[in-house]
């Protein structure tokens, strides 16, 4: 069992606080902190639940995010309340165009894992592992990535010390969900390609608790998605969630948009996977196994440079889980395919800034370095070694700077 709530009741304090201080207009963190710490009477918080706030800031502000209280624009435009009616979107053109015949690019798909690893991680408050590409020997029938969190529904039982076994006579949900995704990048507004995409989903991830298709744009979109695709997505109970890249001044972020929300099932569906599968059962059982353990997500490390340390380091962690980025090839090795393509590099900048930002570390991941570096100090020679390495690959890639050196 994840470690229990150290303040029973202070998550629902927090939304109530939250409530309040954004119906007046979107906040940062560091203005939050400041309306909690002097609106304390008046919100009932002793001064330790203030304290609990201040320190683990970021897994309040996770739990909100996953009850649809809020939703974060990045560290510039702050945490704003979710809309229950958003604006509506301007219909898309559904007539086929000229990109409907554009041959299928040769996505980036082993790099991607990187930066979706911290927005899935960051947007869910979950633990998300990339799986390698010949988990199984059978086509259309490997998920790229798994994930696991806890079910909110039964977290707030939790939090408000109310017996789960006792609704479990009426309810069924599970104590975690365990999520299959299917990894796309680049796929954009292309008709056929997005259908390909869902078609893969639904034959890669169904049997899970929750199945979504991520796709990692390779560039901004203006457009919404095709509704017919939407469509089937959903006839199919596949979720679609796009990840993008935005900017502001020299800072880059991660944006985590559902363009189709996944529906729940309380049972894995084993009996859908067809065929030789022990791979991906051997990897599920083992996500699935630590759940028990004390460090379940990033979100269970106390302090925020312990929650970023973990989160980049799962990050590399999947990235290394892909034949292109093995950890014999060295990182610098690995990455300088890329090293002329702009968005990916745009990417990995955005998932280091989002994962610096949004852990309540510091506003981007280079105003991070010190705290990330005495959080480093936990980690064995050999740990502290490989990850120095990698952070050194990474500031070279990030900046486009050469070398031939690290990995």
């Amino acid at each position: 069992m994840p470690r229990p709530y150290k303040f029973p009741g202070l998550q629902t304090k927090f939304e109530l606080g939250l409530q309040d201080a954004l119906s007046r207009g979107a906040m940062g963190t560091a203005e939050l902190k400041v309306f909690f710490d002097t609106e304390a009477p008046r919100l009932n918080l002793s001064s330790d639940e203030v304290a609990e706030l201040n320190k683990n800031f970021a897994n309040y502000i996770a739990r909100a995010k996953d009850a649809d209280l809020i939703r974060s624009g990045g560290s510039w435009s702050g945490y704003q309340l979710v809309r229950v009616k958003p604006e509506p979107e301007q219909a898309a053109d559904t007539k086929a165009t000229a990109a409907d015949e554009r041959p299928p690019r040769r996505p980036s798909e082993a790099a991607a894992h990187f930066p979706a690893t911290i927005a899935l991680s960051l947007h869910f408050g979950g633990r998300v592992l990339s799986l390698p590409t010949a988990v199984d020997t059978i086509s259309w029938g490997n998920a790229d990535m798994l994930m696991l969190r806890g079910n909110s529904s039964r977290r707030r039982l939790e939090d408000n010390q109310l017996d789960a076994d006792v609704l479990r006579l009426a309810d069924s949900s599970p104590e975690c969900i365990l999520t299959s995704i299917e990894l796309k990048y680049g796929l954009e507004r292309v008709r056929k390609q997005w259908f390909q995409a869902v078609a893969e989903a639904a034959a890669n991830s169904r049997w899970a608790n929750e199945s979504i298709l991520v796709h990692v744009s390779s560039e901004n979109q203006t457009e919404p998605l095709d509704e017919e695709v939407v469509s089937l997505a959903r006839s199919a109970e596949i979720g679609i969630i796009e990840i993008s890249v935005a900017e502001s001044s020299d800072r880059r972020m991660l944006e985590t948009r559902i363009l189709s929300a996944a529906p729940h099932r309380p049972f894995l569906r084993l009996s859908e996977l067809s065929g030789s599968r022990i791979g991906l059962l051997r990897e599920a059982h083992a996500l699935l196994n630590s759940w028990n353990a004390d460090m379940v997500t990033f979100l269970d490390e106390e302090g925020a440079s312990a929650k970023l340390l973990r989160l980049v380091r799962q990050a590399l962690e999947n990235l290394r889980r892909q034949s292109s980025f093995l950890p014999q090839q060295g990182l610098v090795n690995a990455l300088r395919p890329f090293l002329n393509e702009l968005r990916i590099r745009d990417f990995y900048r955005g998932a280091l800034d989002a994962a610096a930002s949004q852990t309540d570390t510091a506003l981007d991941f280079r105003a991070a370095d010190t705290a990330f570096k005495n959080a480093m100090n936990e980690l064995t020679m050999k740990e502290h070694k490989a990850l120095q390495d990698d952070l050194q690959a990474l500031d070279s890639f990030t900046n486009k700077t050469e070398t031939t050196g690290a990995g």
